[in-house]
């Protein structure tokens, strides 16, 4: 146990938040202790150079054994999971070594490596999870789905009964495509049964989505689909305004003086994301001033003010301004950015030119992906043909192409450039080639060799 005064004083010596940690799980106060958080602080500060954002986010980490932390953060870096989907999901390290061990082993053997880099809390759901959800048949046209389900159970959104129980009912068999994993994960059987035979369901289908039924309740729809903003701005509600803002929210932004100086910078987007407090901030500050083509709905949207004064200021944005757009500002973060540019493959003349604002604006999974996408594009003989759109896409999509093309007897470049198939969207490959890339991407099962097996590698 420790005092909040205790806790406060010790997170001051990191640039923690007392405050910040106790609203998110007050549990830190009776399950803490001054040694064992002092101990856990100092190594995920001073050695990981973990965010302060991202220790107020997981406060459990605080009063887990920092040996067990410490076990874990040595057998993650040794495969080949990039640690920056680590640092935004620190639950993971909370995992007994040995069951993160099993898990790891178990979903890379059965879903390879890719889908560990990008729903990376999977290593904190035990294994017998997964295969317990992998029992229930559930009809995924994508079996990574069964990872998002076993993750909304280990979270305790959700349980095996209560999935079971919508993939058995009538609304289920009725609306097939409002159920994915994201629903499944999240949602409840009654508030879905009260949702689809709602007069709203009926009125306006189009603002029904599996997000909606995800994360919505019926009350909260009704009260914004009645609103006198709802009748004056249709145009700013969509399924993803309805899953994700209220209607108090709402209401403060569209009577804002900022919304109505700066209209083009709302959208349903930025209603279903932002606050208005930080929209605020954002508008008044001397960055919007200085830059304002670097703002759109998009910013206001995703980014907050600390980070895009962060962002501004930086060497990085200063010697290569052309790299920072909305885009940027609205999903990357500085150190994301610096570890992005500092990568080895820049100095290659083959992959300089491939570095774009795109990139850069996905700078968290361009860390990881980049390695696997050279490499691969080296094996088959396409790495002085790549593009930017190459880059954009999955080495799992990538790899499946690139066997569909060679099984067929298809080109991989032509006329000196790379197939178009790459660098296109699943809905577009289907439509203009006839591709279902869901099914290539089962069938060409892609894996990542382990790091170690990467030696005088592109990227180090």
């Amino acid at each position: 146990m420790i005092g909040q005064y205790t806790l406060k004083m010790l997170c001051e010596k990191y640039g923690i938040s007392s405050d910040k940690l106790v609203n998110k799980n007050n549990n830190i106060l009776t399950n803490g202790e001054y040694q064992d958080i002092d101990s856990t602080l100092d190594y995920l500060v001073n050695i990981l150079k973990i965010s302060s954002n991202n220790i107020e986010k997981c406060p459990s980490i605080l009063y887990r054994n920092v040996n067990n932390i410490r076990e874990n953060v040595d057998f993650i870096r040794n495969c080949n999971i990039h640690f920056s989907n680590i640092e935004s999901c620190l639950h993971v390290l909370n995992s007994e070594p040995f069951e993160l061990k099993m898990t790891y082993e178990y979903v890379k053997e059965n879903y390879g490596l890719d889908i560990i880099n990008r729903i990376t809390s999977i290593l904190s759901v035990p294994k017998d999870i997964i295969k317990n959800v992998e029992k229930l048949n559930i009809p995924f046209t994508n079996k990574n789905g069964n990872l998002s389900v076993a993750v909304g159970i280990e979270w305790g959104s959700t349980n095996l009964e209560e999935i079971q129980k919508i993939i058995q009912s009538q609304e289920f068999k009725e609306h097939p495509e409002l159920f994915t994993s994201e629903t499944l994960a999240r949602a409840k059987l009654e508030e879905i049964q009260n949702i689809i035979k709602s007069k709203e369901f009926e009125a306006h289908p189009e603002l029904f989505t599996s997000q909606t039924l995800a994360h919505a309740k019926l009350e909260e729809i009704q009260n914004i689909i009645k609103s006198d903003e709802f009748k004056a701005h249709p145009e700013l509600f969509t399924s993803t305004t309805l899953a994700h803002a209220n209607l108090k929210e709402i209401q403060k932004i569209i009577q804002s003086q900022e919304f109505k100086e700066h209209p083009k910078l709302f959208t349903s987007e930025t209603l279903a994301r932002a606050n208005l407090e930080e929209i605020q901030k954002i508008i008044k500050s001397k960055e919007f001033e200085a830059h304002p083509e670097l703002f759109t709905s998009e910013t206001l949207a995703h980014a907050n003010l600390k980070e895009i004064q962060k962002i501004i200021q930086s060497k990085e944005f200063e010697a290569h301004p052309e790299l920072f757009t909305s885009e940027t500002l609205a999903h990357a973060k500085l150190e994301e950015i610096q570890e992005l540019l500092q990568m080895d493959c820049w100095n290659d003349k083959r992959y300089s030119g491939l570095l774009t604002s795109s990139i850069v604006a996905k700078s968290k999974s361009m860390i990881s992906k980049l390695p696997f996408l050279f490499r691969l594009a080296e094996e088959n003989n396409i790495d002085n043909f790549l593009n930017t759109s190459f880059l954009l896409f999955s080495p799992s999509q990538n790899y499946a192409l690139i066997q569909y093309l060679k099984e067929n007897n298809l080109p991989l470049v032509i006329d000196g450039k790379l197939n178009p198939i790459f660098g296109k969207q699943p809905g577009l490959l289907k439509k203009k080639y006839n591709i279902d890339i869901k099914v290539l991407i089962q069938k060409y099962k892609y894996e990542e060799n382990d790091v170690n097996e990467m030696n005088g590698g592109i990227i180090r």
